[in-house]
């Protein structure tokens, strides 16, 4: 199949890295920074980056490849922002056959037009998987040449859920040294142990976004909450916190008496990474609130005013 191609490819790329990765970390720091300053002058666009436009069932801008499509791939009001996401589902074909949900960005040939070295692809998804087997793919590589030669790519696989939208990277290493005209994303449910993904699993992915740091912004040793947005917020406002570590998180909503308003996370199993969780306050009163988060018993709170 056209993404297994795909996937082949970078994997192929990946080891090339590897293989030539004996340059001195100052000649990496030296090529880092180039890419990096290069690339602020450089303009692309990921084709419907926030799966917010949809045709007859399928993302605008991206191709679903697995099949059937109609149900592989679907719609949600799910969103990290905005109002859609991308769903990738598991599908039954019959007895113990199943299959996951897969897209690839651009038309048939998988890559859209983009010029530069872009050094990340970042994006948030949630992930339900019910097979300890079960991963989600997520790959990214470019093109130089007019398309011919390979220039970077990356790819790498998850499985640890999250019920929350988390923040994701794919680091894109080059090879070559030569200039990037075309990119392609994909993301893809798989098993590589029974090669039938547990029809149970799911995945959520929205707002992707090409970057010119190497990757996520590290949470480091220390727990951060940073300051929610927007605040003031009429509507909606956004938590956004980092753990170091895997941990037990609570997150809540409370008023300025200490009374909870507001149960957003309950006792929920998180690896390390960046999080973010919609708060809705166009219920509550005008005033100031707190938003506590709980890291296996450890309390980070900020204000947040509520205005109308």
């Amino acid at each position: 199949m056209a993404h297994i191609m795909f996937l082949t490819e970078f994997l192929h790329v990946n080891s090339l890295y590897l293989q030539n990765n004996k340059i001195t970390k100052t000649m990496k720091k030296i090529s880092t920074l180039l890419l990096t300053l290069s690339s602020l002058s450089l303009m692309a666009q990921i084709p419907n980056p926030s799966f917010e436009n949809w045709t007859s069932g399928a993302p605008n801008g991206w191709t679903v490849t697995s099949n059937p499509a109609s149900t592989t791939v679907t719609e949600s009001n799910n969103a990290h922002q905005g109002t859609h996401a991308l769903t990738l589902n598991v599908v039954s074909l019959g007895g113990p056959s199943t299959v996951g949900g897969a897209v690839q960005s651009g038309g048939k040939s998988g890559y859209f037009l983009n010029t530069g070295n872009y050094l990340t692809v970042k994006g948030w998804y949630i992930l339900s998987l019910a097979n300890s087997s079960d991963q989600l793919l997520m790959y990214a590589g470019t093109k130089c040449s007019g398309g011919i030669n390979s220039a970077g790519a990356n790819s790498f696989f998850i499985d640890s859920n999250t019920a929350v939208y988390k923040e994701f990277s794919i680091a894109l290493n080059y090879t070559n040294g030569c200039t990037a005209d075309s990119m392609t994303i994909g993301f893809e449910i798989v098993n590589f142990s029974t090669f039938n993904p547990d029809i149970n699993s799911w995945a959520l992915i929205d707002d992707l976004s090409l970057g010119v740091v190497s990757a996520v912004d590290e949470p480091g040793n220390q727990v951060s909450l940073e300051e929610a947005y927007p605040n003031p917020a009429s509507i909606q406002s956004n938590i956004i916190y980092s753990i170091p570590g895997s941990a037990t998180v609570c997150v809540g909503l409370y008023d300025i008496s200490g009374r909870l308003v507001e149960p957003l996370l309950n006792n929920c199993r998180q690896s390390s990474g960046r999080y973010k969780i919609p708060v809705n306050v166009s219920t509550l009163a005008n005033g100031v609130y707190v938003y506590r988060v709980s890291v296996n018993g450890e309390v980070y709170s900020q204000k947040l005013i509520v205005e109308k």
